[in-house]
């Protein structure tokens, strides 16, 4: 996961400095591992629905909260980078999920978006059925 981030992530935020990032649904905090190694954020968040994905975070540096993808509690353009990795092919409705990211992303920054929906749908199913042009 680390190299798919590193190719497709580095090259839009090398030099960035003071970068605010969010974990959507955090769960071990591995994400966040990456952006500590890479960057220096300003300030880094992980969200997830369940205080044992909050606990698995402790230890990670960021700031924590309990919340749903689907109703993130912060104000909206507040983020450079929302990540949301293998969460997608959890919930009802995959688009709310995107468009919440969107809201709270400041226009013009970065929504990483992993899913390995496409070992568990049916054939002709699509987990992400319309690109969201907010």
């Amino acid at each position: 996961m680390d190299d798919i981030m590193d190719r497709l992530l580095l090259p839009l935020l090398r030099g960035r400095r003071d970068l605010r990032v969010v974990d959507l649904d955090c769960s071990s905090g591995v994400c966040l591992a990456w952006v500590r190694i890479r960057f220096d954020p300003a300030r880094m968040l992980s969200v997830d629905i369940s205080d044992y994905g909050i606990q698995r975070c402790r230890n990670r540096g960021t700031e924590l909260m309990v919340g749903s993808v689907m109703n993130v509690p912060m104000d909206g353009n507040s983020f450079d980078l929302v990540i949301c990795n293998d969460v997608l092919q959890h919930v009802e409705d995959d688009q709310q999920a995107v468009r919440e990211a969107i809201r709270i992303l400041v226009p013009g920054r970065y929504f990483y978006a992993r899913t390995n929906a496409r070992f568990i749908l049916p054939r002709n199913s699509v987990c992400l059925r319309h690109l969201y042009h907010g």
